[in-house]
This record gives structure tokens, sequence and C-alpha cells, in this order.
């Protein structure tokens, strides 16, 4: 199919029902734009199995042709035309406009046949040598092995393989540090990473009276607090079994000042041999 199909716009529906009725004939895809108070019909120009194109099909392509015809305002323009290719000979079609319904048509087939030429013949691709064929197969049992070997590498060094096997959260112990019972920490898994979620512990004073009424004998203690009662920034650090720091974010616990129930969020990526999150208020110089 190629050509184009194209008037003035007299029946909007009846013209968008009709190229849909023309696409659903599997045919080729039929594309109709409009333009103000014009449309055009253009076919895909592509070679189709001529199974696609039966005798009925051939006839419902002309009534739904018709059909746009009859929904346009005065007649038709049209260079619409089908080549079908048959063993010997090739029947050209060209759907030509006429006068409408109901003095005419509104569209008329005109076919001449000819024989087939060498160009109305899709080009045979040569067949591919028994030798280039194992020699391909042999190309790819060497680069697949390559290829997962080189993937596995990326995957391991950019933290992927840590992400997909890292520990469950629910394995993962919440460990407040120095901070005791002034913070609660609550873990969860989030696709290959950790959320942390930090909110005020039971012993978090509620009142000014309260904070200045603990006792802070040490200087680690009194820093403690004022972390916590100024909202300063804390390190919150996933560590292995043995203790050694894998990854660590500062948060800042601003939050937790001026509103009770408020939360602080972060998530840290997953390891596969982490253990537990503690929160500390020193950041490790070497995380591993």
């Amino acid at each position: 199919m190629d050509g184009i199909l194209d008037g003035r716009i007299g029946d909007g529906p009846a013209i968008a029902d009709a190229v849909e009725r023309l696409n659903e004939l599997k045919i080729c895809e039929f594309e109709l734009e409009q333009d103000g108070g014009k449309y055009s019909l253009m076919p895909s120009n592509q070679r189709v199995a001529g199974d696609r194109f039966d005798s009925r099909r051939q006839d419902e392509l002309l009534v739904y042709l018709r059909a746009i015809a009859a929904a346009t305002r005065g007649a038709v323009e049209s260079t619409l035309r089908c080549t079908m290719v048959f063993e010997d000979e090739c029947a050209e079609t060209l759907f030509r406009g006429v006068a409408p319904p109901p003095g005419g048509e509104g569209i008329e087939p005109l076919t001449r046949v000819r024989p087939v030429r060498s160009d109305d013949l899709p080009p045979e691709m040569p067949e591919a040598p028994p030798w280039r064929q194992m020699l391909f197969r042999r190309e790819v049992m060497i680069a697949v092995p390559l290829l997962v070997i080189a993937f596995s590498l990326l995957a391991w060094q950019s933290g992927l393989v840590d992400r997909l096997l890292a520990a469950n959260a629910r394995g993962i112990v919440a460990n407040t540090g120095a901070f005791g019972d002034l913070a609660e920490v609550e873990i969860v898994s989030d696709w290959g990473n950790y959320k942390v979620l930090i909110q005020r512990g039971v012993g978090y004073p509620s009142t000014s009276e309260e904070w200045d009424a603990r006792a802070t004998a040490t200087e680690p203690d009194r820093l403690r607090d004022a972390i916590m009662r100024e909202g300063q920034d804390v390190w919150v650090q996933l560590r292995n079994e043995q203790g050694n720091v894998l990854e660590q974010q500062s948060v800042s616990l601003r939050p937790l000042v001026t509103e009770a129930t408020a939360t602080v969020e972060l998530r840290l990526p997953g390891r596969i041999t982490a253990t537990q999150v503690v929160l500390s208020v020193n950041k490790s110089e070497r995380p591993r």
C-alpha cells in the first residue's frame, strides 16, 4: 500500500471509525492526520504477506475507503494505490477519487495487470556458509562467559552484589551507643538499602528543667546531652560483627528538638556482613 487520500472533513467521527476498521483488517497500518478542517490518510509503505489480503479483505478495504469518502465534504483526492505481486504477474490498483454519494461511490478502484518485474520481488539474502555459522557459535560460546565475568566484577566493585545479598534489616541490631535511652532507632529494609528511623527515646527530657537536672559528670556525657538537646549532627554507622564501620552518614537531629513525635530518616546502602547500626558522636576515619 502506498500514496495518500485526503479531503475536507464532513463527519469526523465517521472518518475516524472507518480508519479504525481499516486497521482491524491488519493489511497494513493506516495513519489518520487531521489539521483544521482537513484530513489525510496514509498507509505504512511496507511489504506484507499475501495471506493478509484475501478477497474478503479486499472487499472490506473498498467498503471502508468509500465510507471515508462518504464522510468527506466534497470529493476526496487520492493517490492511494496497492500492488499485489503474484507468481507470474503483478496487479496494480489505484483508488481514484470520484463524485461522492449520491452521484457516485466516492472511490473507484482501477486495476491493471502486468508481468512481474525484478524490482517487484524482495531481494534474496545469500545463505550463510556452514563454516560461518560454526564460527558465530564459537564466538558466542567465548563471549558469553567473558560477559558474565565482566558483569560480576562490575557488580562486585559497584556494591550491587552487597545490595542484592544485604542482610535483612530484621537481623540488624539497633544500637543507640552513647545516647542510650535518649534516642530510639528502627531499621527497615528498602530495596537493598537500610532505612534508619530515629526518634526521641523514653529517656528524652521534655522540659528545660529536666535537661538542667540531668547529672552529667563527664565531658562525653555533656557532649552527648548537648547534641541531643540542641539537635546537632550525629553519625549513623553501619558496622560488622567486629565493630568495623562499613558505611556512615551524618544527620541532623534538629527535628527531634522542635517536635516530640518527629522522625529523622536516612538511608544506608546494604552490606552482606552488616550486623548493627550504631549512633556515634564521632566520625570513623576509615570505613571499610
